[in-house]
């Protein structure tokens, strides 16, 4: 990748930030600031999808069970996790 371009991934990424950290100011919802962490780990994954393997790993010890209803649970967050890891094999 040229530098030019990746100057310009840089600053529409930080462009986008402070937009989104404007917006977090101003609805006063702190959590909108992890908007873009959770883009620039979807762009890394859509380069390397070995990296959500990885991150699976990571997380499987501390999954938990959690009962959507009485008879429906899922392990949280492993098995979507899982499910992404499976489909980005596939792909």
């Amino acid at each position: 990748m040229p530098l030019a371009a990746l100057k310009k991934f840089f600053w529409g990424f930080g462009i986008f930030f402070v937009l989104v950290a404007a917006l977090a100011m101003y609805a006063t919802q702190p959590k909108l600031l992890v908007l873009p962490f959770f883009m620039l780990f979807f762009l890394w994954v859509c380069h390397d999808p070995f990296v959500l393997f990885w991150t699976l790993i990571a997380f499987l010890p501390w999954s938990i069970e959690y009962n959507v209803t009485e008879t429906l649970g899922t392990d949280l967050p492993t098995e979507p996790l899982m499910l992404l890891t499976t489909f980005a094999t596939m792909c």
